[in-house]
């Protein structure tokens, strides 16, 4: 069966778990989507493909706007790539800090957008200073970045900046942009148009979201999210910082203490200097205010990460 191929070709691609389940109902487009997404529990596949008559349909809703679901399998994909280049840091008691810290800050934060699949932080396993995040809810700090703070409200501030690319959807503002996903949706379009079988919509569907996850990651790591949303999730996470009862100066402290990127390299990525400027008037409002309580518990768990668990 044509499909059962897919789903040997599809069965690489990292954590997108695409699972490939029965194919002889009528509703093609149906199970073209719940075959590429999988499922979270038996569950996720139903509801990804919710509302999808056909093809047309499908192509069109997703040439619009990311379900949430689509948002986090793509989100996973991601991830993958991520954790494929540099792997995790081994240090458990790193990665659980730093998965404590995000959580709290999703949690005390009203204003973050929930996701479908909830928040996920991870330390990678890279020297070099940086923080990622991918669509619907993946969050990345480096291990550099780590050594490079020199407080858990700075720890925090990377976090902050990295939910806020993901709530304010600019990963899939980044996505939309990108050629591989613009030719991607041209190819199912032409599929559609030509009244293909469900193999090769099939086959598309796993093209566009491996290569758009695999383009994105890639871009991710050397330019950013580009100058003006760059600025946006600066002020975003600084208002986090502030709900969620950290100084909301933070990123300007993490920004002043960071590396230059390269600027041959770095084209779309704005200055630290400038990016600090931009938030000036932010920080002047809403930083430097925290209960000295809480600076002191968290001077305390930053001098001692989380031991590693037995």
């Amino acid at each position: 069966m044509e499909s059962a191929s897919f789903g040997r070709r599809a069965a690489g691609f990292g954590l997108l778990a695409i699972a490939l389940g029965a194919c002889h109902t009528g509703d093609v487009a149906g199970n073209a989507t719940r075959n590429l997404f999988g499922g979270r529990g038996g569950k996720a596949a139903d509801v990804v493909a919710a509302g999808v008559t056909g093809f047309v349909d499908l192509v069109h809703q997703m040439n619009t706007q990311f379900s949430p679901e689509q948002e986090h399998y793509l989100g996973r994909g991601v991830a993958a790539n991520f954790i494929a280049q540099y792997g995790l840091d081994p240090d458990e008691g790193r990665q659980e800090y730093v998965r404590k810290i995000g959580q709290g800050l999703v949690t005390l934060a009203p204003r973050i957008r929930s996701t479908y699949g909830g928040y996920h932080f991870a330390v990678l396993n890279s020297p070099t200073v940086n923080g990622m995040s991918g669509p619907g809810g993946y969050v990345f700090v480096t291990r550099g970045a780590l050594d490079a703070a020199k407080s858990e409200d700075e720890v925090a501030g990377l976090l902050a900046h990295e939910i806020a690319h993901v709530s304010l959807k600019h990963g899939e503002a980044v996505v939309r942009k990108s050629g591989n996903f613009q030719a991607g949706i041209g190819a199912l379009g032409r599929v559609v148009g030509a009244a293909a079988g469900g193999g090769q919509f099939e086959q598309r569907m796993y093209d566009l979201f491996s290569q758009t996850a695999s383009g994105f990651a890639r871009d991710l790591a050397s330019q950013g999210y580009g100058s003006d949303l760059e600025f946006k999730a600066d002020a975003e996470g600084t208002y986090i910082l502030y709900e969620a009862n950290y100084d909301a100066a933070s990123i300007s402290h993490v920004l002043a203490n960071l590396p230059a990127h390269p600027a041959k390299s770095w084209t779309a990525h704005p200055g630290n200097e400038e990016r600090i400027a931009r938030l000036s008037s932010l920080v002047a409002e809403y930083g430097g205010r925290s209960d000295p309580a809480g600076l002191v518990a968290r001077a305390a768990r930053f001098a001692q990460p989380p031991a590693p668990k037995q």
